[in-house]
């Protein structure tokens, strides 16, 4: 069975966006059923392989076996997958699953950024510097303050010029905004719900509940409602000042979903 012939959906998003959070909330209705990150967990030997061959016919393997997983999904249940890699790489997703259903977890930049300037080990962890590279345009300042603020300039670009490549070519993308869901979430939770066809909204305000509980995790985002709103607050001057210049020069207003 093809992906044509599927309702298989794809919940993306940034690295620090959200997307476990989403993802776990969405399956405590036992209408989805999720593979988590799967490309990821089993790509990341081969991401640097100089045989793109190679990678494309490793990566079309696990897209069969997506297929074939999700031909086989109970009725009433949805199967989904959720990944962060592709936010990077929207046109192999487009090419791996012509019309797969995209959910997109969005989160404000500076939220996102802050949270992965947490981790010491980022760079091993996201391989960011080529990321960025590939991200880079002339449109980049290159005079900046301090180290810090260029950091969290060049990582604002880059996740903002990421969602919006991600929407140029999934132009039909769904979008859950991690901040609606906690601040507003008498009607982000049925719309959010009608997309999955859960009919009972409350499932998932329980669900937010009793996650919005402090884990004290290391590598944790979710840690209590106000640090996911508010954790850009414990970064310096210099941070906001770079934040402020990649916001200014992309014209981001309110969310990564809006803009561009």
């Amino acid at each position: 069975m093809s992906v044509e012939e599927t309702n298989l959906t794809v919940l993306i998003g940034h690295q620090r966006s959200g997307t476990n959070f989403v993802n776990d909330l969405l399956q405590s209705s036992g209408r989805v059923e999720s593979v988590n990150e799967p490309f990821s967990m089993f790509y990341s030997s081969t991401r640097t392989h100089p045989d793109r061959a190679l990678r494309t016919a490793r990566s079309k393997q696990i897209a069969l076996q997506l297929r074939r997983w999700a031909g086989e999904s109970p009725r009433g249940v949805a199967p989904m997958f959720k990944e962060t890699c592709f936010i990077h790489d929207a046109q192999s997703l487009r090419e791996l699953f012509p019309r797969i259903r995209a959910v997109v977890v969005t989160r404000e930049p500076a939220n996102i950024v802050a949270a992965i300037m947490r981790i010491v080990e980022r760079e091993q962890l996201w391989n960011l510097q080529a990321r960025i590279a590939t991200a880079r345009n002339a449109s980049w300042v290159t005079d900046f303050a301090s180290p810090e603020e260029q950091e969290a300039y060049e990582l604002a670009r880059m996740v903002i010029d990421a969602y919006r490549r991600f929407r140029r070519v999934f132009p039909s993308s769904v979008q859950i905004s991690l901040e609606a869901l906690l601040t507003d979430s008498d009607r982000e939770v049925p719309r959010v719900a009608r997309i999955f066809g859960e009919t009972d909204p409350e499932v998932f305000h329980r669900f937010i509940d009793e996650y919005s509980v402090d884990k004290g995790g290391r590598y944790s985002t979710f840690r209590r409602p106000e640090h996911v709103l508010t954790n850009d607050r414990e970064m310096g001057g210099d941070f906001h000042a770079g934040i402020a210049r990649a916001c200014e020069d992309t014209g981001y207003t309110q969310s990564v979903s809006d803009a561009g």
